[in-house]
Formats: C-alpha cells, sequence, structure tokens
C-alpha cells in the first residue's frame, strides 16, 4: 500500500512527458532528469515512510513498517527509473522488449514472494516485490543503455531544461493520481 502510493510520486509523473519531445535529445534530457528525481525522491521516500511510520497510532497498529521504510524508499527509486527508461523504450518503438520485462517483473514478483513465504522469510511480501522490482529495473534498463542506449550525455543544465519545459505534466498529472493511489491505499492502513 505503502509503494502504491510512493509509486505514483516516483519520478515526479515526469515519465509520461518522455514521449512529447521532437527531438530525441530532448527527451534523453528528461529521462536523465528524471532519473535523478527518482534517486532524490527514494531518499525522501525513506525519510517521510520512517516519521509517517513512527506516529504513536500507526506504530501500534504497523510496527513493522519502520523496518520496511528503505524497502518502500528503494522500490520508489527502482520504479522511477523502471518508468522512465520503459517510457524511453515506448518512443523508440520497442514494445517487445517493453512486454519482456514485464514478464520479468511478473515471474520475479511471483517466485520471490511464494518463495519466501513458503519459506517463512520475515518480509517475504516486501522482499518479493524488491526482488521482482530489481529484475524489472535491470531488464529495461539493459534494454536501454544495451540496445536503445540514450542520446547524448548527462548534462545538467540541458536536463533542467527539458525538466522546466515539461513542468505542466507533474503539475496536472499528478494530484489526479496521488488521490486515486490514496484513495485504495488508504483503505488498507484504515482496516
Amino acid at each position: 500500500a505503502v509503494f502504491n502510493i510512493l509509486n505514483v510520486l516516483a519520478a515526479a509523473r515526469y515519465e509520461m512527458a518522455v514521449v512529447m519531445p521532437a527531438r530525441d535529445e530532448e527527451s534523453a534530457d528528461l529521462v536523465r532528469g528524471a532519473l535523478v528525481i527518482s534517486v532524490i525522491m527514494g531518499v525522501l521516500s525513506f525519510g517521510a515512510v520512517h516519521v509517517f511510520a513512527q506516529s504513536t497510532r500507526l506504530a501500534e497498529r504497523l510496527p513493522g513498517l519502520p523496518d520496511v521504510a528503505w524497502i518502500a524508499a528503494l522500490l520508489a527509486v527502482l520504479a522511477g527509473s523502471q518508468v522512465v527508461l520503459q517510457q524511453w523504450l515506448l518512443r523508440r518503438k520497442r514494445f517487445g522488449a517493453v512486454a519482456r520485462a514485464k514478464v520479468v517483473q511478473a515471474v520475479g514478483i511471483t517466485v520471490a514472494t511464494v518463495g519466501l513465504g513458503y519459506f517463512g522469510v520475515t518480509s517475504g511480501l516486501e522482499l518479493g516485490y524488491l526482488i521482482g522490482w530489481t529484475g524489472f529495473t535491470l531488464a529495461t534498463a539493459w534494454w536501454v543503455f544495451g540496445r536503445e542506449p540514450l542520446t547524448g550525455s548527462f548534462d545538467r543544465a540541458r536536463s533542467l531544461t527539458a525538466l522546466s519545459a515539461y513542468k505542466e505534466w507533474p503539475l496536472v498529472n499528478t494530484w489526479p493520481a496521488l488521490i486515486n493511489a490514496m484513495a485504495s491505499g488508504m483503505a488498507t492502513f484504515y482496516m
């Protein structure tokens, strides 16, 4: 439930803009900027989940939440990175690569969570998700960096310019997606 909320914010919704630029260079700058945002959001997610989990009422009801704050934060980084790189692959019309990476994710999560649950591993569900998302992100990154590399090189100024040029995407898309994720995720916390 925590991850589903963080997943919306992981790349600040810039992933939706990756296919928009007319030039690949500008799109690649947008991807690089969104990847940096994903790492920043992961760090912020760790702090937010940790503080959120320390509230008295939640600490009583969800005593294990502080223990998995690092997993939620790492999942946010992986999800943000994966979705941005996936949009690059979609821009490059690598639909088969995206489909294969999704199979890696589904198999990874299923095998890991069932296996960890079978062996009674504490936090097996969370670790299974982490394993699946790690595989998903690595498979997507392998396709991007091995077969469809980003054009140009990282340039902070160009990335900031690209992020600024497409800032309406996060402003318009974040709130509805966040409200939707919270509506479904908060039911878990309430129960």
